[in-house]
């Protein structure tokens, strides 16, 4: 069971953000309309300093929802599975329980063009390992497929906040004029179906995604990074026999981070369910 932080801390945070984007002098009909506008996922990297946790780069990108991936939702939602053999008859029963980082989301001449990801995409461009050792902790999972090695990252916190574009409080974000018609169920000072949101969190830690010198091997002590990947499976436990391997159901591409021993990254996934 993942760790659920406190959701009023988040929420705040993120209204205030919505606040500062948004145009204040909206007519009421104009909000009416922006509540109806789908919101695109925002990850949020942040690459730290090791030795006093400073942010050395911070970067904000669109992710997308790959086809495959939209495919696994509606085959969720109405737990029917469009498959009538093999691993994906399971569909209806898997859900977003891991993490990829790859490198091959830039331009190899230049690491900071990024390239735009597509909607038929399958899996990471290059995908890297956790460990170039293989020892990659408990909590991860490593698969092997025709002797190829692939490593995936667990999530590090799950949290469900309000979309601040429906409940009220203060002018931040649109607020729904219709919010107080919703079924009268509290959680944490709202309403229940206003949480739309949910910030998935990764912390990669400094003894992560480095290069093969790091782990004894030989090569450079650095990894360069440039894609991002969630994956639903089965479970979020790291069985190396798990039925059917993580499946890719969004992914972003972002510029290129060299990653060292020095450096902690955090990845910070909004994904806002608008149906």
């Amino acid at each position: 069971m993942k760790e659920i932080k406190d959701i009023k801390i988040i929420d705040q945070t993120l209204r205030k953000t919505v606040k500062e984007s948004i145009n204040d002098n909206l007519s009421m009909n104009e909000k009416i309309e922006r509540l109806m506008i789908p919101k695109r996922n925002l990850v949020v990297i942040e690459t730290k300093n090791k030795e006093n946790g400073k942010i050395i780069d911070k970067q904000e990108n669109h992710n997308l929802v790959v086809y495959h991936g939209r495919s696994w939702v509606a085959q969720r939602v109405l737990n029917k599975s469009l498959y009538t053999e093999g691993d994906r008859t399971n569909y209806p029963n898997m859900f977003i329980s891991w993490f990829a980082l790859g490198s091959g989301g830039c331009d190899t001449s230049n690491p900071l063009d990024v390239n735009p990801v597509k909607l038929v995409e399958y899996s990471l461009s290059n995908h890297e390992k956790i460990a170039e050792d293989n020892e990659i902790g408990e909590n991860n999972l490593s698969v092997t497929i025709d002797s190829t090695v692939f490593h995936y990252h667990s999530l590090s916190n799950i949290t469900f906040f309000p979309d601040p574009d429906i409940i009220p409080g203060d002018n931040i974000g649109i607020s729904d004029p219709d919010y107080e018609l919703m079924e009268d169920i509290d959680i944490e000072g709202y309403k229940a179906d206003s949480y739309l949101c949910v910030l998935i969190e990764v912390n990669i830690t400094e003894s992560e995604y480095n290069g093969p010198s790091y782990y004894g091997l030989s090569g450079v002590a650095y990894k360069d990074l440039n894609e991002a990947g969630l994956f639903f499976s089965l479970s979020d436990t790291p069985d190396p026999n798990l039925t059917g391997i993580p499946q890719l159901y969004a992914k972003v591409n972002f510029s290129t981070i060299r990653k060292t021993e020095n450096r902690e990254l955090v990845f910070r996934w909004y994904l806002y369910f608008w149906f």
